[in-house]
Formats: structure tokens, sequence, C-alpha cells
């Protein structure tokens, strides 16, 4: 049987969540009503990690309200198309705006540590949700949601905690 790295489950977890992409602080529920917020409701509720429908609304009605219908649509996103968001065009404050909504609206440490446990057991998970340094989360979901670059620092201190944690790094 194939043991899977760190990065390999982080990116599991970071792909569920995001695959467009804790209580619901970000998310406005107008926006999680318009017609591209209720697609991208279904979307995260189908496939994105999500926990329940208040989680889906939260991230989907924070995106619509922070990035905007107008520019989603820019983007090429339509009620009847809303899949994945890796590869559009968004500037680098949209991708954070997002990260954000995405870390305020689903407990995403969580969502790794289950995803580990699954392969690895309890302790190894909870070792690696807990001691994973924020940036280097954040920067992991980035990679794994819009495409971008991990920075060298960032695959460093994941490989470093998985190692900590006794996972496998390689």
């Amino acid at each position: 049987m194939r043991t899977h790295t760190a990065l390999e489950w982080v990116g599991v977890a970071a792909l569920l969540a995001g695959s467009a992409l804790v209580g619901c602080s970000s998310g406005d529920d107008d926006a999680a009503d318009t017609p591209i917020g209720q697609a991208l409701t279904e979307k995260f509720l189908e496939n994105a990690g999500v926990t329940d429908e208040e989680e889906a609304r939260c991230v989907a009605g924070g995106i619509v309200d922070s990035i905007g219908e107008a520019r989603i649509e820019e983007l090429g996103f339509t009620p009847d198309d809303v899949d994945m968001f890796e590869g559009a065009d968004f500037t680098d404050d949209e991708i954070d705006t997002m990260v954000d909504i995405w870390f305020d609206c689903v407990d995403i440490r969580q969502l790794i540590a289950t995803n580990v446990a699954a392969d690895q057991g309890d302790e190894a998970a909870d070792c690696f949700a807990e001691n994973v340094p924020e940036d280097a989360l954040r920067d992991f979901f980035k990679v794994s949601n819009f495409g971008v670059d991990l920075p060298v620092e960032s695959e460093q201190a994941l490989r470093d905690v998985a190692a900590e944690c006794g996972l496998p790094t390689d």
C-alpha cells in the first residue's frame, strides 16, 4: 500500500475545500442567494469538503460579496458553469480574499486532520493539523486551488512538520 506524503494530504484537503474553493463570518446571505451564489453553494456542497449548507453558503456568499458578480462573470463564470477557479485570471488580491473567506468559513485544519487520519491515524493527523504554520497552510491552499507557485519556505515548513509528526515527506 502506497503511503502519502504530508503535502499530498494537504493537497487533498485543499482540493476538497476549493474544488472550484467554523461558523460563517464572511458570507453575505443576500450574496449567497444570487444566481451565481446559489450555483457556488451547490458546487461546494457537492465536492468541496464543506460539512454543511451553512459553510457552503458562507463561502459562496463571501466570494460573491467580495469579488462581485460582475467580476465573477467577467472571468467567465456563470450560474450554469462555476467549475474550477484554478486557471482563472484572478488578481493576487482576489485570491488572498478568497483564501481568507475559506479560512473564515471552514475549519481547514480539521479538514486536513480528517484526511491525514484516514491514512495515518488520529495522533499523526492531530500533530500535523496543530503544528502546520498558518502561512504555509494558506500558501498550499492557494497552490491547490488557484495554481500559484508554492513558496520554498512554505514547502519546507510543511515537510518539517510532517517529519516531526512521523509522516512521510517524499
